[in-house]
């Protein structure tokens, strides 16, 4: 995952520092040692990111029966963007972040009636608090926040006879781990990992 940040890493130069040479006390130039300053992560930054998601829809009959109907795997790749600000003070890092990603995470599986249940998550957005611990250019962080998805639901019968389907938005969580490395003082990249549970209503719709 790559950023374009505004921190900033100063680099001071070199201090030439020419002595004067005599006949009883011949000595080189020398140089003072050279200063590089710790990398800042302070500063607003945006961004894009690529990756792949996975999770498990499970699915529930209707009232009043609520019939287990099973679940199935989701799987695919996402891409979006992301903007957030930073904070450091000392080595810790404290930040906000709201990012939305796009894709196609899919899968179905054949219930107890014959039907085939189809889940497509469509969206994700989130936005999270970041908190890390910065080791010059090394940032290791936690994030934790809200998280929102679009759901499509397709129920369909035999040789593709309609019984439902239906979309709607759910809420939940979002917890994630991450590492974050600068380049210089504009780019970046990072890999993390963000769990992100949907309970905001039943699997399935349909019912």
């Amino acid at each position: 995952m790559r950023s374009f940040g505004f921190a900033t890493l100063a680099v001071a130069g070199f201090l030439g520092m020419t002595q004067v040479a005599s006949a009883a006390d011949m000595r080189l130039p020398t140089k003072a040692p050279m200063m590089v300053a710790a990398h800042s992560w302070t500063g607003l930054y945006i961004g894009a990111h690529i990756g792949a998601g996975w999770g498990t829809s499970g699915w529930v009959d209707g009232p009043p029966l609520l019939t287990n109907l099973g679940s199935h795997g989701t799987s695919g790749i996402v891409g979006g963007g992301q903007v957030g600000f930073n904070w450091q003070t000392g080595a810790l890092v404290l930040g906000v972040e709201a990012e939305g990603s796009w894709g196609n995470l899919s899968g179905n599986h054949i219930d107890l009636f014959a039907s085939n249940l189809q889940t497509n998550v469509r969206n994700i957005y989130a936005i999270s608090g970041r908190a890390g611990w910065a080791m010059n250019q090394v940032l290791l962080f936690a994030k934790a926040g809200g998280a929102w998805a679009t759901f499509d639901y397709v129920d369909t019968f035999g040789a593709g006879i309609l019984n439902g389907a239906s979309s709607g938005t759910r809420s939940g969580y979002l917890l994630g781990l991450g590492a974050e490395y600068a380049f210089n003082r504009n780019w970046s990249a990072k890999a993390e990992y963000n769990y992100t549970p949907f309970t905001s209503q039943p699997e399935n719709p349909l019912g």
